[in-house]
């Protein structure tokens, strides 16, 4: 059972190896320094591309942690409104209350052995809100209410992940004042309350990453035109709202030539062969130096079946023509080269015999 144990150890490391070794980060021009500001947190949590990735033209990104990219044209979304704030909570000071909506996931307040918690939040003016969003630590919520100015019972659809709970409202409400009735058994840890509007932006880009306990932890995201890319595509359910700190830099170690030939990335047609003369024949845009015909990855240069597809470049019979391209490769003789040899050597004893015989006749 150990040496089982060990096996699967060592081949969890190599596969870890094998992941960090395939990307180059001397491939993407920029790397931005990505921190979620979060205390205990297992799940996706969702931040906005830089503008330096949106300039680009054919993004690729590398993360060493899970990652998707969503890209957006004029579709809505749910923007955080800051402005509100929290009226005060019985038995509790002002400093605990404002833990509960201070864009700190860190700070919570506690209540317990009330079995219920009332509090309401308030705005100096009306405003839309869409949806509200309710964070807690090592707690859970039995029934939620909400009540608006007018006292009125706000209608939602409830979605929970862990200790994230959305509050998705069934029609959009106008209010400057919004009262909470929570129900729990015990103890409730609240960390914080986040108000919602549903915009529409004509472009946006975001990028979500999954959080597995390690909001301590720095993640690097590459990206630019060139390189590999591990991300995936579209958005995830339930992001929490964290904030979310994103700097991004111009990556001290790209390569801006990676054939070294003189000619820069963005305008060589032959990214990994050296190509000076850029010698296009066909005018396709693709240097000559690394035009692959048959597309099977093995450039024309050194291709030895440039027609056909054959990215394992058998050549059985060593003749510099690939299996699948070449026309004699099944003739008996062509892979039997010794019998030619020792037919021409027979050939060549029977002449001689010939001549000695007609030789001596003559004398």
């Amino acid at each position: 059972m150990i040496k089982y144990k060990l096996f699967f150890v060592v081949f969890a490391v190599l596969l870890f190896i094998a992941n960090v070794t395939s990307m180059s980060d001397f491939e993407y021009e920029y790397v931005s320094k990505v921190k979620v500001n979060c205390e205990e947190y297992k799940g996706y949590a969702r931040f906005e591309l830089p503008e330096e990735y949106n300039s680009l033209i054919s993004v690729r990104s590398y993360m060493g942690v899970e990652h998707f990219i969503h890209k957006t044209q004029n579709e809505e979304h749910y923007m955080k409104l800051d402005n509100w704030f929290v009226k005060q909570i019985e038995d509790h000071a002002i400093s605990e209350v404002e833990k509960i909506f201070d864009n700190n996931y860190e700070t919570y307040l506690v209540e317990e052995d009330k079995d219920q918690i009332d509090f309401v939040f308030e705005l100096p003016v009306t405003s839309k809100v869409d949806k509200i969003s309710v964070d807690l630590r090592d707690s859970s919520i039995n029934e939620i209410k909400v009540y608006d100015g007018l006292d009125n019972e706000v209608n939602f659809v409830l979605k929970v992940e862990n200790f994230h709970y959305e509050l998705l409202l069934s029609e959009p409400i106008y209010t400057s004042q919004l009262k909470f009735v929570i129900d729990y058994e015990n103890i409730i840890k609240i960390k914080e309350v986040v108000f919602f509007e549903l915009k529409t932006y004509e472009k946006k880009s975001y990028a979500y990453i999954y959080v597995d306990n390690d909001c301590i932890n720095v993640h690097d995201f590459y990206f630019g035109n060139y390189g590999e890319s591990n991300s995936k595509s579209g958005s995830r359910d339930l992001p929490v709202e964290f904030d979310v700190s994103v700097e991004t830099f111009r990556n001290s170690a790209y390569n801006s030539d990676f054939d070294g030939d003189g000619i820069l990335n963005d305008d060589d047609n032959c990214l990994n062969v050296a190509n000076m003369d850029q010698k296009d024949i066909n005018y396709n845009q693709i240097g000559d130096a690394c035009e692959d015909d048959d597309g099977d990855g093995i450039v024309n240069l050194i291709d030895n079946c440039i027609d056909k597809s054959n990215q394992d470049q058998l050549d059985n019979d060593g003749d510099g023509l690939g299996n699948v391209c070449d026309e004699s490769d099944g003739r008996f003789f062509e892979k039997n080269k010794f019998l030619i040899f020792m037919a021409a050597g027979i050939i060549a004893i029977i002449f001689l015999v010939v001549a000695i015989i007609v030789m001596k006749n003559k004398f």
